[in-house]
């Protein structure tokens, strides 16, 4: 009696779904109230256009609804699953929003295809511009991410003036790439040798003095201690002026069209600011995200 309660309470809790290739498990083990019907479909909806876009699948595709340990919603590479996270900032653990299902999707849709490629994280901004793409594809807007977050209408438009050495990151990198793509109509199945490509170059370097280099661009600096970053960019990078975005209580000061002298003045209200690389016309081709706060003694 005992094994047959175990196995309708597995039944219910852990669900598959076998349609066509690969099958679905839906895991909701603290059984999260969702639109169980309305994931299926947008599932058979996304793998559809996988199979059309690069190739049909075989094997299992895991979604998890509110796991333990969840911090947010993504694709798990560990646990090779797609999980669903609750967060107070979130609509319903991100199970409202298209654009993330579609793009957490590809990124266990190509684990699937090839396990080489999910290992291959020092290409994670590629990950992030061919899900982009693919959830561009199937949902053909101006936006990604609506009903995503609470306090945010979307999370990023899909069309961008970046350039991809210009900017940091997976999530800006991948942006800049993706744009690129969808601009271009590029089928997916044609961008996966760039994942045996060497990677874009970087267009910018900056030259920190007067503070010890932080390679994650975070600063601690006296009152009115003074630090000099001076930028270096490639010809082919076009860019023509820089302009910064600061909180209030950090002070930037010019010394020339790339050299520029930053202090910290008061208590700062916020620690993140922006550099802001301009081309002749005024376009944004790019910026870096620095972090300033006072040094405590």
């Amino acid at each position: 009696m005992d094994m047959i309660r175990f196995s309708l309470l597995f039944f219910i809790l852990s669900t598959t779904f076998a349609w066509s290739s690969p099958q679905l498990i839906i895991k909701n083990n603290k059984q999260y109230p969702f639109n169980q019907a309305k994931l299926e479909d947008q599932f058979k909806t996304a793998y559809s256009e996988f199979e059309k876009e690069i190739s049909p699948l075989v094997g299992t595709i895991t979604l998890t609804i509110s796991p333990d340990s969840c911090l947010r919603t993504a694709f798990n590479r560990e646990s090779k699953e797609v999980e669903f996270c609750p967060g107070k900032n979130v609509f319903n653990a991100g199970l409202d929003s298209v654009d993330i299902i579609n793009h957490e999707l590809f990124h266990a849709f190509i684990c699937s295809y090839d396990d080489t490629l999910c290992d291959m994280k020092e290409k994670d901004y590629l990950h992030e511009a061919l899900a982009d793409t693919f959830a561009y594809n199937l949902n053909p807007d101006d936006v990604f991410g609506e009903n995503f977050y609470k306090n945010q209408v979307f999370l990023r438009r899909y069309m961008t003036t970046h350039r991809v050495g210009l900017v940091q990151g997976e999530h800006e990198k991948g942006n800049a790439l993706s744009a690129q793509f969808i601009r271009e109509k590029t089928p997916l199945i044609k961008l996966l040798p760039l994942f045996h490509e060497a990677d874009i170059p970087e267009e910018v370097e900056d030259i920190i003095s007067g503070a010890p280099k932080s390679r994650l661009n975070r600063y601690r600096l006296a009152l009115n201690q003074v630090m000099q970053i001076e930028f270096q960019f490639a010809e082919t990078a076009g860019v023509h002026s820089v302009e910064w975005s600061l909180p209030e209580g950090v002070e930037v000061k010019a010394t020339s069209l790339t050299s520029f002298e930053i202090k910290i003045t008061s208590e700062p209200e916020s620690s993140k600011g922006f550099s802001v690389f301009l081309a002749e016309d005024g376009t944004e081709l790019g910026r870096r995200a620095y972090y300033f706060g006072i040094k405590k003694n």
